[in-house]
Formats: structure tokens, sequence, C-alpha cells
């Protein structure tokens, strides 16, 4: 998994991660009922489990590692698969981020992987990802996104509330014909983690927990294009995966490049 793409501005090493995700879309007519992906994938029993077969809902959390939160969401049409916080009972999180992408990419990376080899036919396939890089000030945040951005003009002491979007297919290196959907979202982030307090209604208490924490927030979106005929080749899977990773690697690390 490179990390040293031409014109890097950042490192894996220096953006944290809130979140990774795959989707997989099923082919048509395909139907999943209560899996067991969970438990034959780490090794280890969910700690919740929710199922709503007649509307052909399924959803399992629990952790992987010892380190992280997985999650597994099934509904009609589409599977999902989360790495997230690990939320333990009884204790107060400090942050919403779950650790550096250097470290949290491989290990979902890996995992995805190992499950695309006996996944249900797919003809879609997704890798999200939210990324921070941490920030001093706002200031700092806005100048690091001007480098991300070089065809945006950013004020860094003038500039708030900034959004930018924008999607760059790139045709797939895997399989002959199928574009990729880069999408990439920019904004400066801050993040505060709240706790809420039951009491009855009109009398809930919001707290904040921990410090304050700005960002450059990156929000990715690789995918397969939805217009491509037919199911995604069982044996190119994971390859395929492989190559959202390093698109979203590069963009994540280069910036806004076509």
């Amino acid at each position: 998994m490179p990390n040293d793409q031409h014109n890097a501005k950042t490192s894996l090493d220096q953006l944290q991660t809130e979140q990774l995700r795959l989707t997989a879309f099923l082919a048509p007519n395909e139907r999943v009922v209560e899996p067991h992906w969970f438990t034959e994938l780490t090794g280890t029993e969910p700690e919740t489990r929710v199922s709503h077969p007649s509307r052909g809902v399924f959803q399992e959390t629990g952790v992987v590692g010892g380190l992280h939160g997985l999650a597994l969401s099934v509904q009609p049409g589409r599977i999902d698969w989360f790495l997230l916080a690990r939320r333990e009972e009884g204790t107060v999180p400090q942050s919403s981020w779950i650790g550096l992408v250097s470290e949290t990419l491989p290990v979902f990376q890996s995992l995805m992987t190992t499950w695309l080899e006996n996944a249900p036919p797919i003809s879609r396939l997704a890798l999200g990802a939210v990324l921070h890089e941490p920030a001093e000030s706002r200031e700092q945040s806005y100048r690091r996104l001007a480098e991300f951005l070089p065809h945006i003009m950013i004020s860094p002491e003038e500039s708030t509330d900034f959004l930018y979007q924008i999607n760059r297919p790139r045709g797939s290196s895997v399989i002959n014909g199928l574009q990729i959907q880069r999408l990439s979202k920019w904004a400066c982030a801050l993040n505060v983690l709240m706790q809420i307090q039951v009491a009855p209604i009109g009398q809930g208490q919001m707290t904040r927990i921990g410090e304050e924490q700005i960002s450059s927030r990156i929000e990715l979106d690789m995918s397969t294009d939805p217009q491509f005929a037919g199911p995604l080749p069982p044996t190119f899977l994971g390859a395929l995966f492989t190559e959202l990773v390093e698109m979203a690697v590069e963009l994540a690390t280069a910036g806004d490049i076509a």
C-alpha cells in the first residue's frame, strides 16, 4: 500500500482515521440471510446482533484485534462494513478518531480483501474514508487545505465555512472499461465530543467531553461506476479493492489531482 505518492503533501502517519467503510452492492436478485461473516472474519463472536429477516436487515458489531470496532450492516441489495472507534462500556472516549491511517488502513484492507474472496455476487464496490489532519488553529487548517487544493483560492486568515467537493473519475487498471468514481470532500473541521445525559423530555443536557480538535477533514468515496454492465468478476474483487485503496491514499496524501 503506497504512501509515497509523487508531490505528496502529507503522509499516512500524519492523518487520523474517523471511519473506514466498504460498501458492496449486490447483483440483482441476490439476497443475504443472517450470514456468519463477522465470526468467520474475526474469529470472535460479535458483541451485538440485530436481525429482522422479514425486512432483510441484519447488523453485527464487535471488536477486531482488541483495538478497533468493526460493524457489519446488511440490508436489501447492500452490504456495509465499518471500522470505527471502539466504545467500551463505562468509559468516556477522548476522541472520535480511531488511530493513524498508517495503522488502521492496513488492518481494514486485510480484513476486507479476505471477505471479498467468498463474497456474494457484487455489482458495485466502494471504499469510503473519513480522515483528519490535526491542526493547531483554524488558520493552519486553511493553509493546509490551500496546499491540498491548489486550484482553489483560499485565504487562511479570512476564510470560514469552507466546503469543497469534486469527483475526478479515472479508468481502472484492473478491469478494462471500468470507471472509478473518485469523490473527495474537503473542509476545516472543529471536532467536539458531546455526552448526552438522559433526562425527562425537555430536561436533557449535553456536556462536552475532552478538548476541541481542529483539523483539515478529508472525506473520500472511491466507487466503481454504477453503469458497469453485469456483476464484477469475483476473481478481481481483491485487486479491485486494492486499487480503490491506492486511489484513496493518493488523494489523501497528494490532494486534489486528476
